[in-house]
Order: C-alpha cells, then structure tokens, then sequence
C-alpha cells in the first residue's frame, strides 16, 4: 500500500464534504473521470502503443504515436513525422487495453483516455492533460490493486475496495478525480492482480458509514505502534469525524517502516527552505507525532503544523527523507539528520496492520471498525 501523502487542500476538500449525505447504489455511476499522470503536472508527451484513435469521426489506427501538447494544440507524430495537429483527441479501447508509455514506463487503462494541450502554472510552458474514462468497476478494481502490496490476505483487498467505494460515494456526479497519493492511487489495468475481481465483487455497494453518512476514510502503510487522531493531525477541519481516533497498534510489525529510518539533509540545501536555525517542535500527540513545529525561512518566523512541515519536507527533499510522520531533527557536522518510524501520516487504517490482522482471521468489516471506530459497513445497492 502506497503512503498517503495528502496535501492541506486536499484535507480541506474532502472534510467541507463531511455533510454530503448519502448518495444512492453506488452501480448508478457507470464511470469515473480520472485525470492521469497527476504526479506529473509539466508532462509534455506520450506514446500510444495501443488503441485506436479518433479525430473528429475518423478513427485512425494507433502505429505506435507520439502524442506532444504545443500551444494551444496536440501534435501527433509518428516516427518523427508530424501526421496532423488538432486541438484535442481521444484514444478508444479497440480490444483490452490502450497502452501508454511515460518516461520509459507503460501503463494500460480500458476506457477511453481524451487529451489536450494546458499551460503549466509553474513553468508557463504547454502541458498534457489525459484524461481516462473508466468503468466504476474497473476503476474500484485497479485502485485495489495498485494500493496493496502483492500477497496480502483477501480481507485487506475487501477493506480496501470499501474504503474506494466510500470515496466515490462522496464525490459529486461527473468529478475528476486524480490517479496518484493525493487521494486514490489508479495505476491501470496492470494492477487488477488474479482474486482482485472477485474480492471486489464480494464487497460490491459496500461502504463506510458513521451515523448513516459516508465516512471520510484515510489509509497510509505503516503507523509503527499506534495511529494518530484525525485533530492532531488535521487540525479541526477534523473535528466533525470522531471516528479517526488514536487506536494502540502492534500489528504492523513485519513492516520495513517499524524499524527507525536514519536519513541526512545537507545543512546548506536544508537551510535554503527552513533556515540556518533548526527548526523547533512543539508538542507531540499520543503517538508522537509532531503538532507544530516553527522555523524561520528568508528572515520570516513560520510555524506549521507537525503535518504541514512533514509535507513541506517530503516535497522539497524527497519522501524517502521521513517516511513517516513521527519523525525528529538534529545536527551533526554538516548534516540534518533525519530520524522516522512509520510510514504516512498514520491517521486511520495502518495497511500492514490490516494485512497482519486479516492473517489472524479478522474479517474485512472487524478491521475497518477496528482503524475507524463508530463506523459500520452500509450495502447501498444491488451487487
């Protein structure tokens, strides 16, 4: 399971969603939107290997393609000769799957994927946005497989699809959503790994409920001992969801995470953000996890929350830094030395918590009700 690595306006997004009742079976969208390579916000080209595509209502045969976002257009080349430029363009599923090949990486989605050119807010230059549309059904199945861990036991992978399910069942009819860490990891037909099917199958309308409204679920690998309440984590955007409590964990043991990561910043790169002061903590939460924590950057006092600063570090000098939220600062010599255990922010369910309790014959529901206590499981539909 992929590390949660949400971001403040994603926070906010999600918890102004706290009194969106809810929405009827979950079958009644037949499809998500999902922008792809969201990690990725300056991406200028790819390569479709697959598919066919389709210009106006002529659909071409893919070669494969080069697919380049120019200004305010698509230029589509093959072989390094320029085929026909247009404004935007979409890639139909001729048989399983459209290929896709990124940074030397491929990726197959079913569905439809429609493209066109943007401008990167950053670097002011043209950008390519794709966009998949995906059965609700395949989308529940890929992000299930792309967020667990091969092996783990079918209980986690039914958790997981509850948890998705739950997600969708907030979301307003026709939302794009992302395909990366900031809300529901979606890496494509790939990771519908064999059982995955049938686990989701088994789960199908099921969602997390607290007080008969759809709970806002959060997951993360490893909490190292014990999980974080939402509050000192979030702040009180999460007051309204007593559900995401500080649960005593000692399931997560067999993670490469439980063990302390020992990591170094250079003093000099470390100061260009946090200043040449290092940087102070102010308090801890039950699972010591850092609450605020000040610096001074560019002659400025800041102070962030333990989450804020966490991100802020992970982004600017790589997540490997602190895997996990509950991590501490000191000097030595010319380094920071970075020290964490766990992996994510830890509020809610600890993925290989939940791989090692569904081991012990915990059931998919026991293990929700277990990381998010006051909820229950609600069927919204027919399977």
């Amino acid at each position: 399971m992929k590390r949660r690595l949400l971001s403040l306006s994603l926070v906010i997004l999600l918890f102004a969603a706290l009194f969106i009742g809810l929405r009827p079976a979950l079958a009644a969208s037949e499809s998500v939107r999902v922008r792809l390579f969201e990690a990725h916000p300056d991406l200028r080209s790819v390569r479709a290997l697959s598919g066919f595509v389709s210009v106006g209502q002529a659909p071409l045969p893919v070669g494969p393609i080069e697919i380049t976002a120019v200004a305010h257009a698509l230029s589509i080349t093959r072989g390094g000769r320029v085929l026909l430029e247009v404004p935007r363009l979409q890639i139909k599923t001729k048989s399983t799957s459209i290929a896709l090949e990124v940074n030397g990486k491929i990726r197959h989605y079913t569905g439809t994927i429609d493209f066109q050119s943007t401008v990167d807010p950053h670097s002011h230059t043209p950008a390519l946005v794709a966009i998949n549309r995906v059965s609700t059904r395949d989308y529940v199945e890929s992000s299930v497989g792309s967020e667990l861990q091969p092996g783990w036991p079918a209980e986690v992978a039914k958790a997981q699809a509850v948890m998705t399910q739950t997600i969708l069942a907030r979301c307003k009819p026709g939302e794009l959503l992302g395909d990366s860490t900031e809300r529901n990891v979606y890496l494509g037909a790939d990771y519908v790994r064999p059982g995955i099917a049938a686990q989701v199958q088994s789960v199908w309308n099921q969602i997390l409920t607290y007080q008969g409204r759809p709970a806002v679920p959060f997951w993360y690998s490893t909490c190292a001992g014990r999980t974080s309440a939402g509050t000192d984590v979030f702040g009180s955007a999460a007051a309204g969801m007593p559900y995401l409590q500080s649960v005593k964990c000692d399931f997560c043991k067999d993670s490469p995470f439980w063990q302390e990561t020992v990591t170094k910043i250079p003093q000099a790169r470390f100061a260009t953000v946090f200043g040449a002061d290092l940087p102070q903590f102010h308090g801890v939460d039950e699972a010591s996890r850092p609450l605020a924590v000040s610096y001074r950057s560019h002659g400025k006092k800041q102070m962030d929350s333990g989450y804020q600063f966490w991100t802020l570090l992970g982004q600017k000098f790589g997540w490997d830094k602190a895997p996990g939220l509950r991590f501490s600062l000191n000097r030595k010599g010319d380094d920071v030395i970075v020290s964490s255990t766990g992996a994510g922010h830890g509020v809610g369910l600890c993925g290989w918590g939940a791989a090692a309790q569904a081991k012990q014959g915990k059931t998919y529901k026991q293990i929700l009700q277990f990381y998010f206590p006051g909820t229950s499981v609600q069927f919204t539909g027919r399977r």
